[in-house]
C-alpha cells in the first residue's frame, strides 16, 4: 500500500466516518448502531472503485457547470458546488485507502 500521508491511525475511511480500528472491527460496530436502533443487517457489501467513479463523479462533475448556470446568484448553489468538487478531489487522491460499503437491512 502506498504512503497516504494521512496519520498512521486512521486506515480506512466509510461513509464519511474515519474507521481507527483495524480488521472487520468497524462492521462489527456499525452492525452493533443497526441493532441498537431496531434493524438487523441482511448484507452488506463494497463498492468496486470504477462504480464511484465512471457511474457517480464523472456523470456528477459533468452537471456541476449547469447546476450553477441555472442558480447563477445562489451562495448556496456555489458551496454545493465548491463541496462537491473537494469531494471529487479527495477522491482522486485518497482513492486507493478507502472505499464505501453499504448496508441492507431491515427492520425487526
Amino acid at each position: 500500500m502506498k504512503s497516504s500521508g494521512l496519520p498512521s491511525h486512521v486506515q480506512k475511511r466509510s461513509n464519511n466516518i474515519e474507521i481507527k480500528l483495524s480488521g472487520d472491527q468497524h462492521v462489527f460496530e456499525e452492525n452493533q448502531a443497526l441493532r441498537e436502533n431496531g434493524y438487523s443487517t441482511a448484507g452488506y457489501f463494497y463498492l468496486k472503485q470504477n462504480s464511484w467513479t465512471d457511474n457517480y463523479y464523472k456523470l456528477l462533475k459533468a452537471e456541476i457547470g449547469l447546476f450553477l448556470y441555472r442558480h447563477p446568484d445562489s451562495e448556496l448553489a456555489k458551496q454545493v458546488a465548491d463541496e462537491t468538487i473537494a469531494d471529487f478531489d479527495l477522491n482522486k487522491k485518497y482513492r486507493d485507502y478507502y472505499s464505501y460499503g453499504f448496508y441492507v437491512a431491515k427492520k425487526n
